[in-house]
């Protein structure tokens, strides 16, 4: 079910409404879609992540970050993190479950610019993530989120690690 929405007149500089319709012509979307979106990310991400702690940085300093990590390393740093991540899930959405992890995972995927897909089919969550930062981050990512699914009850199962795709279900 959709929230209902409500009619709000803003005034903005001019330069940027030539930017928004460019955008939408763009896009094939309505300027009223992409704000809209604007809105949803800033309330739902942007307004909590500078605050707990997640800082913008280049997929190439990732990569170079964590290209000479071994597998030991990637777990660690996976387990170090893995707190952190629930605790953003808690003071975002006041429990972690898997419907609150979910939503966390889509919207940084989507903030961090990462390509992203998920399909359910008879309770199989099925997710691809592209990323194009090495294997090693494939890896990375598959220990962090299936820590954080083990601690709530579930599990990755039929994982994707590859240079740079993680694929991976999840049973409900």
């Amino acid at each position: 079910m959709k929230d209902p929405s409500s009619i709000v007149s803003i005034r903005i500089p001019q330069k940027y409404k030539e930017k928004l319709i460019e955008k939408a012509e763009q896009e094939n979307l309505t300027i009223n879609t992409i704000v809209g979106k604007m809105i949803q990310d800033q309330m739902d991400w942007k307004e909590y992540a500078e605050s707990i702690g997640f800082v913008l940085v280049t997929k190439a300093l990732l990569k170079l970050l964590i290209e000479d990590a071994n597998e030991n390393k990637l777990l660690k740093l996976a387990q170090e993190n893995k707190s952190a991540i629930k605790n953003v899930i808690k003071y975002v959405h006041g429990e972690v479950n898997l419907d609150t992890f979910l939503h966390t995972l889509n919207l940084w995927l989507s903030n961090n610019h990462l390509a992203h897909r998920c399909t359910v089919k008879n309770n199989v969550l099925q997710y691809v993530i592209h990323h194009e930062m090495g294997k090693k981050w494939s890896k990375y990512l598959y220990h962090l989120n299936n820590l954080i699914l083990i601690d709530i009850g579930y599990k990755i199962m039929d994982e994707g690690i590859e240079d740079d795709t993680l694929s991976f279900e999840i049973h409900r």
